[in-house]
Order: structure tokens, then sequence, then C-alpha cells
């Protein structure tokens, strides 16, 4: 969904990075199956994949919310990591929480805002 709003110029190049983080950091957290680490097998003790992930997930819903209530966090989370369809009226808060994600996590700011 994200890859498509790109190409339909609903997002810019920045959120689109934003949604790429935010489902990498969903990912690292645990809520996508993964395929087994087969390293863990030779005796190494498994990294714990979920603490991290959960906390640094937490934290970005928490700069979501903070912009655009928690029903916005949980709509942007839902039409990134869950690819499911976004109508009009979302659209503007997902750019409003993506924009947030990459002003927090990157460092960016919008010309004239």
């Amino acid at each position: 969904m994200i890859d498509t709003l790109l190409m339909n110029d609903s997002i810019d190049l920045d959120q689109h990075r934003a949604a790429e983080h935010l489902m990498n950091v969903a990912f690292k957290a645990g809520m996508f199956i993964k395929t087994p680490d087969l390293t863990s097998f030779g005796g190494s003790k498994p990294k714990n994949i979920y603490s991290y992930g959960l906390i640094k997930f937490g934290e970005i819903t928490k700069v979501l919310a903070g912009e655009i209530t928690e029903a916005g966090s949980d709509m942007v989370v839902r039409v990134v990591c869950e690819d499911q369809p976004v109508n009009a009226d979302e659209l503007t808060l997902l750019r409003v929480g993506l924009d947030a994600i990459d002003r927090v996590y990157f460092g960016r700011k919008k010309p004239g805002g």
C-alpha cells in the first residue's frame, strides 16, 4: 500500500522512508512471522528479538499518538504494517503521522513547517 501511495504521489519520499522505518521496527519487534534463525542451532544463545524491538515500536506509536491520537496511530500501523487501504480522510492523518516519524527519527522538517 505504501509503495502504491508513493507512486500515486499521495505521499512523498520522506513519508515513504518513515513508513519503511515503521515496517522495519515492527518486523524486528516480531509482529511478522520470520523464517527460523538456523545459526541458533550451533549452540549459540538466540537473541531476544522481542524486548528491544517492542520498546522501539512502542516509542514510535507514542510519537504517533502524541501527534494524531491513539486511534490515528492504530490506523497508521494498520495501513503501513498490515497493508490495509486508506480512505481520503485517513490519508491526511497518515501523512501527518509519517511526517512526525520522519521529524523525530530523521530530523527532517518540511518546507514552511
